[in-house]
């Protein structure tokens, strides 16, 4: 094999590198209208290719023409995901347009599995030896162009036509740089690939030199862009844990995050509210913070995942327990079920109300003394001013 088919294997290899680079990035939920249909057009591509190599390697015209027909097949396949990645990236693509791109796929289909030549020749197809330019020998179909090839022609040029309104809609719609990138990057490959088709004999050597760098335009575009995403999603999510933490550790309750009961986070005023260093509570079970008293009951708690606002005792390193109130939520992070706590120390607040309950009981008792009282002084001077009153009739009569 010469150097240019090595060359054109290393550029295939990142072609479907950059496609299972996409389909990791799909399924960590990153633009996914974008990664899947790009993965499914790279592997589809390097099928094709892959099958179109070994034309050269066949004996018969049937298996020949056998890998002609998956090549086609493959082909098509990559051309519906084509539309699929350029609507993702640019938001372009009514209904209509789609159906009207995506209709005759079925059609080609059908053509190509039933025909004689598949969807390349008409009829008299016969295996001939090639020099390539580069100087490799290779065994290749030839035979009368079919009228299919002519129409898969046509519809390529419409997948073309397709791609330059998508890019105005973007230039007008998004980002005018990013949109006369993607026009160009993706004319070129596509249109190398066109003429591979277009072209046949002498020329397809110049022409696949052409689809190679199609195919390093297409690694180029989507994987720059996947890249710079990977590394504005990481930056995002190290800045947000940064934000989580400052908020967390300027906050005035001990906040603590589980998973299935074991904390897997908590920040300082958790740790300092149980005596604990800040990180040796990590991997301990949230209820061994909880007196006795207290674990059963929230341990069902965990098991229901309930939101619930909870008053329980306590448990500190050196053994002595205190009031606290608990507040939970569940929720998901990462689709994984933790459980959020934030706890608050309410030994003051249980003071003050125990000091409340107190002075209203002393109050009630001083209301229950001063009515004796005023009932006592009552009678005392009810009795002798009745006695008085008495006389004072008698003189009154007499």
């Amino acid at each position: 094999m010469s150097l240019y088919t090595y060359f054109s294997g290393i550029l295939g290899g990142l072609f479907l590198l950059s496609g299972f680079f996409s389909l990791f990035l799909y399924v960590g939920g990153v633009e996914r209208k974008i990664n899947l249909p790009y993965f499914a057009f790279a592997l589809l591509l390097c099928g094709a290719g892959l099958h179109g190599a070994l034309i050269g390697f066949q004996t018969t015209v049937e298996a020949a023409v056998m890998h002609d027909r998956i090549v086609n097949a493959l082909l098509l396949g990559a051309s519906a995901a084509f539309v699929m990645m350029i609507t993702g990236l640019t938001g372009y693509g009514s209904r209509r347009i789609l159906t009207a791109l995506l209709l005759p796929i079925p059609l080609f289909l059908v053509i190509n599995f039933t025909q004689p030549g598949g969807l390349t020749f008409s009829r008299n197809t016969v295996l001939h030896s090639e020099d390539l330019v580069w100087g490799e020998h290779i065994v290749a179909l030839e035979g009368p162009t079919a009228a299919s090839n002519w129409l898969l022609i046509a519809y390529l040029f419409c997948l073309i036509a397709f791609v330059v309104l998508a890019a105005r809609h973007q230039m007008r719609t998004g980002e005018p740089r990013y949109a006369k990138r993607l026009l160009l990057v993706i004319l070129f490959g596509f249109l190398g690939m066109t003429l591979d088709i277009f072209m046949l004999e002498f020329r397809m050597g110049t022409i696949s030199i052409l689809d190679d760098v199609g195919y390093f335009a297409f690694v180029f575009l989507i994987g720059h862009r996947n890249f710079t995403n990977l590394i504005r999603s990481k930056e995002l999510i190290r800045a947000s844990e940064e934000r989580f933490s400052r908020l967390t550790e300027a906050a005035f309750e001990g906040i603590a995050i589980s998973e299935a009961g074991v904390i897997v986070d908590a920040n300082t005023q958790f740790s300092d509210m149980f005596g604990y260093e800040p990180r040796s509570v990590i991997g301990k079970p949230i209820a061994d913070f909880m007196a006795t008293s207290s674990r059963e009951l929230v341990r069902s708690h965990i098991n229901a995942g309930e939101n619930a606002v909870n008053e329980h005792t306590g448990l500190r390193r050196d053994g002595s327990a205190f009031p606290i109130e608990l507040r939970t939520r569940q929720m998901q992070v990462d689709n994984r079920d933790v459980r959020v706590t934030v706890l608050r120390d309410i030994t003051e607040r249980k003071a003050t109300e125990r000091e409340l309950i107190a002075q209203k009981e002393r109050a009630e008792q001083s209301d229950t003394l001063k009515d004796a009282f005023i009932a006592a002084i009552s009678y005392e001077i009810r009795t002798p001013l009745n006695v008085i009153l008495g006389h004072t009739s008698l003189i009154r009569d007499t």
